[in-house]
Parts: structure tokens; sequence; C-alpha cells
């Protein structure tokens, strides 16, 4: 499953499509897949399956006017089979989009069949419901934000060694500043004719360095190698701020198209 950044004239992976390209004179069922893979535009987010998302819906934008914790801006998205509604964060890297996603809510009350979303006037969530024949619920549900400070990553971003991750609270330096506090993994998912594909190339990647910025709310972290084309999995053990809020999300995964130089990103 994965998000694009829709533009016109590119071509997203669905063969079906290229028959409608002017001067298009073959049959793209008769392509090579490498041919076909050459041509497509990446993903901007990959959604792992069976551990993030298997049937994700709408995506929707916090607006920046609507008080509703502190994501404005980012993008939330549905999911069908799971009682979750994921939360996206974009930078542009190189000029073309990518970046994490993690969970905003999991359970917690939400049901599964999370199809359509709105904000109402007054900032809260609504969650419309369906259910199809393999998956699904009918109703709608409500969320409200009750004004506190969650503990979470607020945006994850990669940098040309590794990654910063911003938070929500100042963390706890003793706990961050422990290298073994996280453990990344990377894979790719190929493309090909058959319904989905396994983690391919799946190994683990050393953290070699953690820095925590004076604020507290930053940590940049230098990983072994940086290699553009695989989804770096984050698994976070403990951490929790200085007031002792543990973390909300302990897992992220960021879709690493582009390699940035200094100067090539520009934060959403």
């Amino acid at each position: 499953s994965k998000l694009y950044h829709v533009q016109k004239d590119n071509f997203y992976g669905q063969i079906s499509s290229l028959v409608w390209r002017d001067g298009w004179n073959q049959d793209p069922l008769k392509m090579p897949v490498a041919t076909l893979d050459s041509m497509r535009t990446k993903a901007a987010v990959l959604f792992p399956h069976n551990i993030m998302s298997d049937s994700p819906t709408q995506p929707l934008v916090i607006p920046e006017d609507v008080r509703f914790g502190p994501f404005a801006g980012q993008l939330l998205v549905g999911e069908m089979d799971h009682p979750r509604i994921m939360r996206v964060m974009l930078e542009k890297v190189n000029g073309q989009f990518q970046g994490a996603c993690t969970t905003f809510l999991d359970s917690a009350g939400l049901t599964i069949g999370n199809h359509r979303m709105v904000f109402g006037p007054d900032g809260s969530l609504w969650v419309g419901k369906s259910a199809y024949v393999w998956v699904g619920d009918q109703g709608i549900q409500r969320i409200r934000y009750n004004g506190g400070m969650p503990m979470d990553v607020l945006s994850m971003n990669v940098t040309p060694q590794g990654f910063e991750l911003t938070f929500t609270r100042p963390v706890n330096s003793n706990l961050a500043e422990k290298a073994t506090n996280y453990q990344f993994s990377r894979y790719y998912y190929e493309y090909r004719q058959e319904y989905g594909s396994p983690r391919m190339d799946e190994q683990l990647v050393a953290v070699e360095e953690v820095q925590i910025s004076e604020d507290g709310k930053k940590l940049s972290i230098v990983l072994e190698d940086m290699v553009p084309g695989y989804v770096y999995d984050l698994q976070i053990d403990s951490l929790s701020s200085t007031e002792g809020v543990i973390l909300q999300n302990r897992r992220l995964f960021y879709t690493l198209n582009n390699l940035p130089t200094t100067n090539t990103i520009s934060k959403r």
C-alpha cells in the first residue's frame, strides 16, 4: 500500500493506464516487468503490509486553523482492516516528496472500516465507516482533542548520514542517548505481476551515533550507511519525556527514495 504525489503524465505502475497515452501502440501486458518498473514514478510513502496498513483509505490534511494537537499540516490516512488511523510526515528531498508514517490512533475505542474522514467546525474529526464483503464496519465515530500534549515523534526527517527525530516534548537524555534504544532495519518491495510482495533484502542497519539538541526535542541519529530505494523501519525500545511521559508510538517507517545533500530538504 502506498501514497503517491500524483502529477500529470506520470506513470504510477498501473499498466492498463498506458494505453491512454498519445501515440501508444503496444500491449503493456507483454512488456517486461523491468521495463515497466523503470518507467514508473515511485511512491512518496509506503505503508508496510501486515505491519502498518493492509487497506489504506482517505488521506486528510490536519488543518492549520483547527486545534487538533501538535500535528497541524500533516496527513491522516484511514485504514479499513484495523482499528487504526495513520499519520504521515512528508518532506521534499531533491524536489520530490517522501517521508515517514506511524500510527495516529490505534484501537483506543476506534473500530475498523475507517473509510472517510472530515473535520467539523468545532475541530472534531468525524470518521465514517464502510462495510465490504471481506472487512469493514458501519457507523460514524467522533474524535476530539482533549488539550493535552502527547509524547510522540512530531517529525522524522532524513539527513545525509541518517535521520533527525523531533519530539513533542523534551526527551529523557539518559534514555535517549543510548544507541541500543534504536533498532533500524531496511527492506524494499518488489514491483511484479503477482499480488503484493514480501519484504526483500531485509537487513539490520547499525546505529553509530546519537546526538541530542540543547532543548532536548531533537535527536540526530547516524547510521552505518544510507541506501535509497528502501523502507527504513525504526523501532524505539524505551523512551520517555523529561517528566516521565512514555513515548506513544515506538515504530516509524521512512520511505527513502532520495538521499539529500546540503540544502536539498524542505520540511512540510
